[in-house]
């Protein structure tokens, strides 16, 4: 009779954005580090998650309720002007910020529809130019739009690293902007003890969006 490992199983509540664009992506990597250890993910868009649910653990933004006190803070979600590499004819070479406003479209998310204004603001530039441009209801339509070459957007580094590291998008002013919305990870005190609950929390906090945080 051949052996088997007892395999554990994480049930993991997570903010969908982070989930999509960065968890999921990224989860190879542990599955092949770490083969005795299931993850299953939730997706968390509400308080009534939490009361319907039996969940381990969850990740999500601080300002998220959360009745557990188990809490690790991941990293500070950090946004920057990105755009397709085919949208510029030198995409090695840094753009001044007036060069961004002048020559490419703005692409905008409706639900932070003053980044713009905010991120130009960094450089002391302040024009109506700012304002104009599409604007799109969700980040996974922002980020589309980018990859289809419609102009250049403000895009959490989370949700594009791997873009960036293929170098199929290119950050064209290298100026950065941190929004305050802090991401982390909060657990059932039953589970602080949980090996493969910590197993799955180094191996977070080694990566590189958080890391770097």
């Amino acid at each position: 009779m051949t052996w088997q490992p007892t395999v554990q199983v994480i049930e993991l509540a997570v903010n969908p954005t982070f989930s999509t664009h960065w968890l999921i992506p990224n989860l190879r990597e542990f599955n092949k580090l770490n083969p005795d250890i299931i993850v299953n993910i939730h997706s968390l868009a509400n308080i009534g998650d939490f009361l319907n649910r039996e969940y381990d653990a969850a990740i999500m933004r601080e300002d998220f309720y959360s009745p557990w006190s188990g809490v690790e803070y991941l990293f500070e979600e950090e946004i920057l002007p990105v755009c397709s590499r085919c949208l510029l004819a030198e995409p090695e070479r840094k753009l001044a910020v007036n060069e961004l406003l002048n020559e490419f479209p703005l692409l905008h998310q409706s639900t932070r529809i003053k980044g713009w204004q905010e991120w130009f603001a960094l450089s002391d530039v302040s024009s109506p130019l700012v304002n104009k441009g599409p604007r799109f209801d969700l980040l996974s339509m922002l980020i589309a739009a980018v990859r289809s070459n419609l102009g250049v957007a403000l895009l959490p580094r989370f949700a594009i690293q791997h873009d960036l590291d293929s170098g199929d998008m290119v950050i064209p002013c290298d100026v950065p902007m941190r929004t305050g919305n802090r991401f982390i990870m909060t657990w059932r005190e039953e589970k602080s003890e949980s090996e493969h609950l910590q197993i799955f929390r180094n191996w977070l906090l080694s990566k590189s969006v958080v890391s770097a945080a």
